[in-house]
């Protein structure tokens, strides 16, 4: 929270309790304006004291916290109310035998779907607390990418997703720890498929550069809203309800995507243009680092 100096920060008198000309650079933001009079040894008022904060950014946040266990319970309650539901008819006779397989197939993808939701909150819980065993070694890029891509095949030919590699040959040896590589690259992976339509495209690149080794997956989804790119992987954000009315996500696997990118001594960075589509780029550095 930044406290303004009222007579530096603002173009700003007061007459006759009128106040005007707010600078330009203060316009739709939230500010708490306190006011203290100063009094003299008669207890007289002399003078006063008016301190305003910009509270912008913490209001922006609490509206992110509210919005993020909004849609977090929602996304509980959702399987929650399938699985119940199904209960109920096989135990009061409703399902027919011949369909009881079917709705235990429905049980048990939306029990596998609770299960993920539950692991990515304990997973983020861990990360934010430093609790997350790593286990360094040397890694080829290249073949990370691979055994991924084999996870999500279904998910990629169920969309019948256009899938175009180019990884670098000869690739340095990468320092890093396989499984949280390997769920790295699942999120962005996913989401690049999440947000693509049907056969749509999917780039995957390798490169080294430097001292670095480069990953970028770049797909021809929906794009984000710019003003929103600088906010992707904060814990509470979640990207406008248009871009997110199609898919069942709490959004919590970038938040869980920047903070494995950080204890794995990497960044990344994102370019996007609605109905464009959207581009990944993950750095490491090739030098041991711990």
């Amino acid at each position: 929270m930044s406290k303004l100096n009222i007579f530096e920060d603002f173009n700003f008198s007061i007459i006759n309790n009128t106040k005007k000309n707010l600078s330009r650079e203060y316009l739709n933001k939230i500010l708490n304006f306190s006011i203290s009079p100063i009094k003299n040894n008669s207890n007289e008022v002399i003078g006063g004291v008016i301190l305003i904060q910009d509270i912008s950014e913490k209001e922006k946040l609490e509206q992110m916290r509210k919005d993020f266990i909004s849609n977090v319970s929602h996304e509980f309650r959702t399987p929650l109310t399938v699985i119940k539901g199904n209960l109920e008819s096989i135990i009061d006779g409703i399902t027919k035998p011949k369909y009881i397989k079917n709705t235990c197939i429905t049980l048990l993808k939306e029990t596998n779907r609770l299960e993920r939701m539950v692991k990515d909150l304990l997973n983020l819980s861990k990360l934010e607390s430093g609790k997350l065993d790593i286990n360094f070694s040397e890694l080829n890029v290249n073949m990370v990418i691979n055994d991924t891509l084999r996870n999500l095949s279904l998910l990629i030919n169920a969309k019948s997703i256009n899938l175009q590699l180019s990884l670098e040959d000869n690739l340095p040896s990468l320092f890093s720890d396989y499984d949280k590589l390997k769920q790295l690259l699942i999120i962005f992976l996913d989401n690049g498929i999440k947000f693509s339509q049907n056969k749509g495209c999917l780039n995957i690149q390798t490169y080294a550069h430097g001292n670095n080794i480069f990953i970028v997956i770049e797909d021809n989804g929906i794009g984000i809203p710019e003003d929103q790119i600088q906010y992707l992987g904060e814990k509470f954000f979640k990207v406008d309800k248009s871009r997110a009315s199609n898919t069942k996500s709490t959004e919590l696997g970038l938040s869980i995507a920047k903070k494995l990118v950080k204890v794995l001594n990497g960044s990344f960075s994102v370019e996007s243009k609605l109905k464009k589509g959207t581009k990944i780029t993950i750095s490491f550095p090739i030098k041991r680092e711990r």
